[in-house]
């Protein structure tokens, strides 16, 4: 009786294990895409992988991977060579990924064609992909820093912290005393310093050499400062201590014309994500962004002209009386 039973027991594994290969063989082909990670800081590397696997009666069709990835990888991939394994090839495309937004960041799906021996063509496409980029990594930290507002911190001084800084305070203002009382007569006052170009400064920073050495966070760090300098001094506005976006808001009070406001900002905000978030721009732009900012220091000092001439012409003529300007408080240089 138990012999009979072995005996069914394997015709049914027999008449099974054609369906079981079927189903196995039509499995195939198939994609899938998969990230080292889904949590990263702005300008972290990611290793995206993607695996595309195919029988033999199967022919991959090249993927178009630089309209998936777009700019977010930072070189086009490249595939590993073929692998067999059993009745199927597989073949991987490694390639590494950039975010420099934050929030939630997504890498499409990707179809893949595959040819079949009939002359039919098989579609797969790969799962969307889902990365959160939270914050920015400061050097040395194992894990990205989230953005947040500074934290007060309580606690209060020691009093012998106090009278000791109150002592130090008395000796500092008497020897200043001191000296004022002995102090010589005023010296005659220095010529004043010539004024700043700009755009020569612009030039002299191309002319350093530190694209030549890899230095392009130092280099686009000038580029710049010298920009906001030169805002600072003829608009009268805080450049150098806001921000870009509050920059753009003060910018537009001054009445400045619209296009090189937007010019101004994407310069600073390309030096900010370099400064920040470890962008390298292409050769080509990095060593055409001096010429850029000579432009801007034109166009500002251009517009500025404008503005004083047309100041001129109200005031030659007493008759007509003259219309309040935006620019009323633009700084001169």
């Amino acid at each position: 009786m138990c012999r009979r039973r072995r005996r069914l027991l394997a015709c049914i594994c027999l008449g099974l294990l054609p369906s079981v290969l079927g189903s196995a063989a039509a499995a195939l082909p198939h994609a899938r895409a998969s990230l080292d990670t889904q949590r990263v800081a702005l300008g972290d590397p990611v290793r995206l992988r993607l695996e595309l696997r195919y029988g033999a009666e199967h022919r991959l069709q090249p993927p178009d991977l630089a309209g998936w990835l777009g700019e977010l990888a930072t070189e086009l991939p490249e595939p590993d060579p073929p692998v067999r394994r059993g009745d199927s090839t597989v073949v991987v495309y490694r390639a590494t990924l950039q975010f420099f937004a934050l929030g939630a960041a997504e890498v499409p799906s990707l179809s893949v064609a595959f040819a079949t021996a009939s002359g039919d063509t098989l579609w797969q496409s790969t799962e969307p992909l889902r990365v959160e980029v939270v914050g920015v990594r400061e050097e040395g930290d194992e894990e990205p820093r989230d953005i947040h507002p500074p934290v007060k911190v309580p606690g209060g001084v020691p009093l012998w912290v106090v009278v000791a800084g109150s002592l130090l305070a008395l000796g500092v203002l008497g020897g200043c005393g001191y000296y004022w009382w002995r102090r010589p007569g005023p010296a005659p006052p220095a010529p004043p310093a010539p004024p700043t170009d700009y755009a020569a400064e612009f030039l002299r920073i191309a002319a350093l050499g530190h694209l030549d050495r890899g230095e392009v966070k130092e280099y686009y760090t000038l580029l710049a400062d010298n920009l906001r300098r030169h805002l600072e001094q003829r608009l009268g506005v805080h450049a150098l201590e806001c921000t870009t976006d509050e920059l753009v808001r003060e910018l537009t009070a001054t009445g400045l014309d619209a296009g090189t406001i937007a010019a101004v900002g994407e310069f600073l905000s390309t030096a900010d994500l370099v400064k920040f978030a470890k962008l390298v721009p292409s050769l080509m732009a990095a060593r055409r962004a001096p010429h850029l900012g000579v432009a801007l220091v034109e166009r500002v000092d251009r517009w500025l002209a404008q503005q004083r001439a047309a100041e001129l012409e109200a005031a030659a003529s007493p008759g007509e009386p003259a219309a309040a300007s935006p620019h009323a408080q633009v700084a001169r240089p």
